[in-house]
């Protein structure tokens, strides 16, 4: 392949992988964990900064300060803080290409980098106020600094390795089983690099070195009390855990498992990637590095959120391995490249297309998302109850609706209260006898007990419930079987909004 058609395509892809990265970039509402991130970042100082993350995160605190550096000169608008995000995707999908291009050349490069492109999954996570696409981006750095280093033991590879290792244990504690598997590698081809393993050794001290500041805050993070979310142990926990994944790599996470289309993109993803296994093989190493490089992760992060972490739920295995996506997207990209017939694999990869691109239109039009957090409209909720709010009006809102984050921004004047503060509330609104009381609540799995249930009973003894409005309903299948699994009803609406007024 030339290398003006090669430079063509790779633009083509990044275009369009920057285009869904950047449509409608500001349209969804914050959801808890980004208003975790702008909090953090929008402190005044780097110290701030750092105290805040050791407080209220459990990560390194390399993106909240990266991130408080962007928003500076940029400004807190919530393009502003998810244009950050949407750069190392961008980045991302351009060191995917190289990486493929050095394991296989021009082909498996372009090919795998269309494939993360068009992915679901990696639009919805590399567009949100989190770590998740700059993780990506520094492990894939470090592993083509890695792959680049075996053969040709340049200083150039070795400190590019260095400086994007450090970078990312800084940034996601995930991420150090990227590292693991990178040493196991080593472990289990050892006779091949007897000369690398004296400067290896040294690089894997240095990196426990510059880390070794950090690591009394990653005890503490370690033992913070958490709520135990649905599966988090127990045989069909580890198997959910473990297959997930690969369901969100191939057809991302707003497209129902039952949907047919949902089914075809998910065998036709799945049959390169087996297939993949024979492309590589003529390659053992590149097999094994791929193998390695996908799987630790995917069991160390398993294994952080059964025993360790176990407050998050399986829904959210993909995003703490987020960087494992571009090894299964290699290994499907080498899948079909062993096709041998050209209309086979061409029709292959339009069904993927097509899987693909349904799902990115469910998450741009609010469909199907199996993580509902992700979509409650906060900012429609407080503009309605803004314009519906009279003089003497009282809000209850749950923190973790971004409600409030919203309301705040309008300046009404009316007294708004977090539910979990509600004794705060409930003085105050016996105080003024308050005429109207509105409240907003999201409906609950994990974190169920924090539902203000007492403050609602305590209302209802005085307020009767005048009128609802449901927000991000959840689709009546999705329902069913969340109650056949969890054994209690499944809520309708993942937001809700109640006025009560006084009897």
């Amino acid at each position: 392949m030339s290398e003006g058609k090669r430079l063509a395509i790779l633009c083509g892809i990044v275009l369009l992988g920057s285009f869904l990265l950047l449509y409608q970039l500001d349209a969804k509402s914050l959801w808890v964990d980004e208003l975790f991130s702008i909090e953090i970042s929008e402190r005044s100082n780097v110290v701030s900064v750092v105290n805040d993350v050791i407080e209220r995160e459990r990560r390194p605190p390399l993106y909240h300060l990266a991130l408080h550096f962007w928003i500076t000169p940029l400004g807190t608008s919530e393009f502003s803080f998810r244009s950050f995000s949407v750069i190392f995707g961008a980045l991302s999908l351009m060191v995917t290409f190289k990486m493929g291009r050095t394991l296989n050349g021009d082909r498996l490069g372009l090919l795998t980098a269309y494939l993360l492109a068009i992915s679901p999954f990696f639009t919805l996570y590399s567009r949100m106020i989190r770590y998740y696409s700059l993780t990506m981006f520094l492990s894939l750095l470090s592993c083509l600094f890695f792959i680049q280093l075996l053969p040709e033991r340049k200083a150039v590879f070795w400190i590019g390795y260095l400086v994007a290792s450090a970078l990312l244990i800084y940034t996601d504690y995930s991420a150090l089983s990227l590292l693991m598997s990178q040493n196991l590698f080593l472990v289990l081809r050892w006779r091949g690099y007897k000369a690398l393993l004296p400067r290896w050794i040294l690089s894997q001290l240095s990196l426990l070195i510059l880390f070794a500041p950090w690591l009394t805050v990653v005890v503490t993070h370690a033992t913070r009390g958490t709520l135990e979310a649905d599966f988090a142990r127990g045989a069909f926990g580890y198997l959910i855990k473990l297959t997930y994944p690969f369901y969100s790599f191939s057809v991302g996470e707003t497209l129902f498992p039952w949907q047919p289309l949902a089914i075809i993109g998910l065998v036709v993803g799945l049959v390169p990637f087996v297939l993949g296994i024979a492309f590589f093989a003529k390659e053992r190493e590149h097999l094994l590095l791929l193998i390695v490089l996908m799987l630790i992760p995917l069991t160390f992060t398993i294994f952080l959120l059964s025993y360790i972490a176990t407050d998050i739920t399986f829904l959210n295995v993909p995003s703490r391995t987020m960087f494992a996506g571009p090894f299964f997207y290699l290994i499907v990209a080498g899948g079909l490249l062993w096709i041998k017939s050209k209309r086979w694999r061409a029709l292959l990869l339009l069904i993927i297309t097509i899987a693909c691109g349904y799902s990115l239109r469910n998450y741009y039009t609010n469909q199907q998302f199996h993580n509902p957090i992700y979509v409650i409209p906060a900012k429609e909720m407080a503009a309605q109850v803004a314009m519906a709010s009279q003089p003497g009006d009282v809000i209850v809102s749950d923190w973790d609706s971004a409600f409030g984050y919203y309301y705040a921004k309008m300046d009404q004047g009316i007294p708004h209260f977090f539910s979990h503060s509600s004794e705060e509330a409930r003085h105050y609104i016996e105080a003024h006898c308050s005429p109207r009381v509105w409240l907003i609540t999201i409906g609950r799995d994990r974190t169920r007990s924090m539902a203000p249930v007492e403050f609602i009973r305590w209302l209802e003894e005085d307020y009767e419930l005048r009128l609802t409005w449901g927000y991000a309903e959840q689709d009546e299948m999705y329902r069913r079987i969340k109650e056949m699994l969890l054994h209690r009803p499944a809520y309708k609406y993942k937001a809700t909004v109640q006025l009560y007024t006084r009897r």
